[in-house]
């Protein structure tokens, strides 16, 4: 039986495509919105530039390396072996919202770093419009992006993510901040937090009644990562 081939790609038209343009690939999507991320190189490797900059800068000082000790040695104890994605969930925690001298080690890079107006402004969205939140997965687009929709404003997210589409899949719920890039997010590369499925009902009753309210890594550190301590009572997800 011959081989057929449905849709055939011109390589010219892929070159003259522009971003609001109806992608080639024929998914009916916008090009922006599907594979520009992976044709203008989107990688990991670029996303771990970007957060590497930061914490490499941040670690040449002793406020922050002190800091980073302290809520290690609160979170995970005397632990002999602490691996490189726990320790990972905390600096990210940290860099984001632990203050120094009133600013966020974010806020001390982009004002501090040796940086270029582009990569300043670039670095500075990240703190005007980082989120951090509990996400239900509402599409995946393996390779290339996942869609993500916010559980408390119901809000909806195109992330390039190339790694975690290979193993996250439609409806799960997880916790993870976003950073914007380029027209849509990208995950920050720290731990993503899957929580079970049973716990959307839970989550989605205690929304209904107003009772459930936005988070900050670090309170979800100390939730959830902390062991209790005696008489004390931790809900484990």
């Amino acid at each position: 039986m011959p081989l057929t081939i449905s849709h055939l790609i011109d390589i010219t038209e892929k070159k003259n495509i522009k971003r609001n343009d109806p992608c080639y690939c024929g998914s009916g999507k916008k090009y922006k919105k599907c594979h520009l991320a992976q044709d203008e190189g989107y990688t990991s490797h670029r996303r771990g530039g970007y957060i590497s900059r930061v914490i490499e800068w941040v670690m040449r000082y002793a406020w922050f390396k002190d800091a980073l000790a302290e809520k290690l040695h609160k979170v995970y104890g005397t632990h002999p072996r602490i691996e490189e994605n726990q320790m990972a969930v905390v600096v990210e925690a940290l860099v984001y919202e632990w203050k120094y001298e009133g600013k966020t080690p974010l806020q001390q890079f982009v004002e501090k770093a040796n940086l270029n107006s582009s990569d300043r402004t670039y670095y500075q969205s990240w703190i005007d419009k980082t989120v951090f939140s509990l996400f239900i997965v509402e599409e995946v687009n393996l390779g290339t992006s996942i869609l993500l929709r916010e559980i408390i404003h119901e809000k909806r997210y195109l992330v390039f993510e190339k790694t975690g589409s290979y193993s996250l899949q439609s409806s799960m719920m997880i916790m993870s901040r976003l950073v914007p890039l380029d027209e849509g997010w990208m995950m920050t590369g720290a731990d993503i937090s899957v929580l079970p499925k049973e716990m959307m009902c839970v989550f989605e009753r205690e929304k209904k009644h107003g009772r459930f309210k936005q988070i900050s890594e670090l309170e979800w550190i100390d939730a959830y990562y902390i062991p209790p301590r005696s008489g004390d009572i931790k809900i484990q997800i």
